[in-house]
């Protein structure tokens, strides 16, 4: 049985996430990223960021055959500019998903 983790979170008051989640399911899927046994595909959390840097907005992170999270921005943030930001960010999560897997002890 495949289990799905999504978790979508509203975004918070002056803040909105950089592309639907449609659409970043459509991209995850087609990218098919590496994943264990009882998960269908990567799942996908959208959270809004409680920590903001001062080199800019976190946009979103990628934990290899674990998720990807998709972070809110603010409201000001050209929405077609993060959109754009994600799918460029996907294919480089996608780069690196491809790549040799580590090796650990157990």
């Amino acid at each position: 049985m495949a289990l799905l983790d999504d978790r979508l979170s509203k975004p918070a008051a002056g803040r909105e996430f950089p592309d639907s989640f449609p659409s970043i399911l459509q991209q995850v899927q087609s990218l098919a990223f590496s994943v264990h046994d009882y998960h269908e595909r990567l799942p996908i959390m959208m959270e809004n960021c409680v920590a903001e840097c001062d080199r800019g907005h976190q946009l979103c992170s990628f934990m290899r055959m674990g998720y990807l999270a998709v972070f809110s921005l603010p409201v000001d943030t050209a929405r077609g500019i993060a959109a754009k930001a994600l799918e460029i960010a996907l294919q480089r999560y996608a780069e690196i998903d491809r790549g040799p897997h580590l090796s650990t002890r157990d």
